[in-house]
Order: structure tokens, then sequence, then C-alpha cells
């Protein structure tokens, strides 16, 4: 028997992977993570908001780059891109402090994950360069 499907596109696996990795990344920081086992170091946790930040902007540039016809760094949507992600960042802690007790309100949160973000930023940036 045949199918009648369109197979999965590009653009549309990745979305599925930025929308899941958004909404993960949402539940995650808002969830009671104290009697979690995540390894420590020094700023153990400035470092995991640099790196869920930055794969948050990744996956979404990922996804607006597979939607272009001709596959080109553009400066203007990853600024938009960037900006909307740090903008998710500070609601994020926003809803932190509203929403619980367990969780604390950060300013050095909100700037570990502004730098995720730029860093996506300057290595595209870097990339259309080269």
């Amino acid at each position: 028997m045949q199918r009648h499907t369109k197979p999965l596109s590009a653009p549309n696996l990745v979305l599925i992977v930025a929308v899941g990795y958004t909404l993960a990344l949402f539940v995650l920081s808002l969830v009671n993570m104290q009697n979690m086992n995540v390894p420590k170091f020094l700023n153990a946790d400035k470092v995991y908001h640099i790196t869920a930040y930055f794969g948050l902007t990744f996956f979404w540039y990922l996804y607006h780059y597979a939607t272009q016809i001709r596959y080109q760094v553009q400066v203007k949507p990853l600024i938009l891109i960037s900006l909307l992600i740090i903008s998710f960042g500070i609601l994020i802690e926003v809803l932190q402090w509203a929403l619980t007790n367990y969780r604390n309100f950060d300013v050095y949160d909100m700037m570990a994950n502004s730098t995720g973000s730029i860093l996506v930023f300057l290595l595209v940036m870097l990339k259309k360069l080269l």
C-alpha cells in the first residue's frame, strides 16, 4: 500500500527540535531542581545557562536558515532572534521570582543567558566573514 503523506522536511524537523528545546528549557527553568544530582564546579550554574541559551539561539537560527531559499547568513534575522531569546531569558527570571519560592531572580543568570545568545551571533558573524 502506498503512503500519501508528505515526508517531514528539514525546516519542519528543525522547527520541532527548536520548539521542543524551548519548551524543555521553559519547564526546566521553573521546576524545583534542588534535589537533582547535577555536576557541581565553580560557576557551574552560569556555564549551564550559557550552554542552554547558546543551544536555544542556535536551533532558532538554524530554523530560520533552513527556511531560506538561498542559504546565506542574514544579520537582521539573527539580531531579532538573539533579542527574542534574551527577552525569553529575562521573562524566565521574572517568572521564577513571581511563580516559585524555590527559584530566585538573578541578574547574573540573565547575563549568562544573554552571553550564550551573543556567542551564537558572534560565531555566525565570524563564519560570514570567513
